[in-house]
């Protein structure tokens, strides 16, 4: 963090940066600690991520973040695998750092809510505090709500930005949010978030933005020499940001590919989200994430969805999938929202209950489906809802 005066005082999985006199009580004992500068030299942790260098687009969505904060200090960002969440928390936390507002720091915790064991709200609080210096044995004997009271008076009288990223559920965030005037940026797939938290749902870029991504990725000259090339591959990505950032980044390591070529590659749809990969980086394990973190029926739910002839499905046509009842399934699709698998559909469409998949969502419950049910199940399924017409 560039401009930041004296020293960082860090663990692993939370950074602090600056600050003077703390008060800490630990269970029964009162220690008061100096500036942490002085007491954690050389300590080494986790630091705010890097800025995305060419992050494009989302205009409204910082606006709206920004003026929520001033009223409410805490901003939720919710969004299904790929919409880039943790990329507008991270670049709306150097913005906001980089204003002069926030002259404490950022603090960034990953709270791996979309893995197996999601961040305790314990662990994270001690192991702020121990990054103070507190003793880390009296840490461990203090309750969550302990550790909370001392986080907080922490915080007292600093402006700090806390990115509480991948959070798991609104009890996980809710001894971490700072006071004001600190301010919050929590991410979650699902709304993970208090009742006073502002929150904003992030959809897919429109093409625009999508477009300028693709233009700042691999070049504004080459997008322009196969336009309808580069409009056809923003299409089945879906507009989704992580496929698009994905697309960039092979057609930058192949200066010499076709974009003609690549999509004539992603039009294929059983190889697509194999494309949709590199060096690690894949919307389909992305995806995975999301549909581990699911419940046997509602993982059923979800892969049946797969097929769908189209992207929009209701509580009859999963009822019919399913050979269930319709208000099961629009708890299952209820379920599959919170998830971040599911949107609800334009309200225009006059249906309150209709919800949307993403196409390369529906690509993988597909995929889900033919791995896991029968072939006979999802003949059955399909002649259940056929049925309807």
């Amino acid at each position: 963090m560039v401009g930041v005066t004296g020293h960082v005082v860090a663990d692993r999985d939370i950074t602090i940066v600056g600050g003077d006199q703390i008060t800490v009580q630990a269970a029964r004992d009162v220690t008061i600690i100096p500036d942490p500068s002085k007491v954690m030299l050389g300590a080494v942790g986790l630091l705010l991520p890097p800025d995305v260098l060419d992050f494009t687009g989302r205009t409204k969505v910082l606006a709206w973040a920004q003026t929520s904060l001033a009223e409410h200090h805490a901003v939720g960002l919710v969004g299904s695998a790929g919409t880039g969440k943790t990329a507008v928390a991270v670049h709306l936390a150097h913005r906001l750092y980089g204003s002069g507002e926030f002259p404490d720091g950022p603090v960034y915790v990953n709270l791996r809510g979309t893995e197996g064991q999601p961040a305790d709200a314990a662990d994270v609080l001690a192991d702020l505090l121990a990054a103070l210096g507190v003793p880390g044995r009296e840490l461990r004997s203090a309750t969550t709500a302990q550790l909370a009271a001392l986080y907080r008076k922490a915080m007292t009288d600093r402006r700090m930005v806390v990115v509480l990223d991948n959070a798991a559920s609104a009890d996980q965030v809710a001894p971490l949010l700072p006071p004001a005037p600190n301010v919050a940026l929590i991410t979650s797939r699902n709304r993970a978030f208090q009742p006073e938290t502002a929150v904003i749902a992030l959809d897919v870029l429109d093409p625009a933005e999508a477009t300028e991504m693709l233009d700042r990725l691999v070049g504004l000259d080459r997008v322009n020499r196969e336009p309808g090339a580069s409009n056809e591959i923003l299409r089945l990505c879906g507009y989704l940001p992580l496929a698009i950032r994905i697309v960039g980044a092979r057609l930058r390591e192949h200066p010499g590919w076709s974009l003609g070529h690549f999509a004539a590659q992603l039009t294929d749809q059983r190889r697509r989200l194999a494309e949709l990969s590199f060096r690690g980086v894949e919307v389909q394990a992305s995806f995975a994430l999301s549909y581990e973190g699911l419940s046997d029926e509602q993982a059923r739910a979800f892969r049946l969805l797969g097929l769908l002839p189209t992207g929009q499905v209701d509580p009859e046509q999963l009822a019919a999938l399913l050979n269930g009842t319709e208000e099961h399934a629009r708890e299952l699709l209820e379920a599959l929202a919170g998830a971040g698998l599911l949107d609800l559909a334009d309200s225009r469409s006059g249906t309150a209950d209709r919800y949307e998949i993403h196409d390369l969502l529906r690509l993988f419950a597909r995929e889900q489906a033919e791995a896991v049910e029968s072939e006979e199940d999802r003949r059955q399924a399909m002649r259940r809802l056929q049925a309807l017409q």
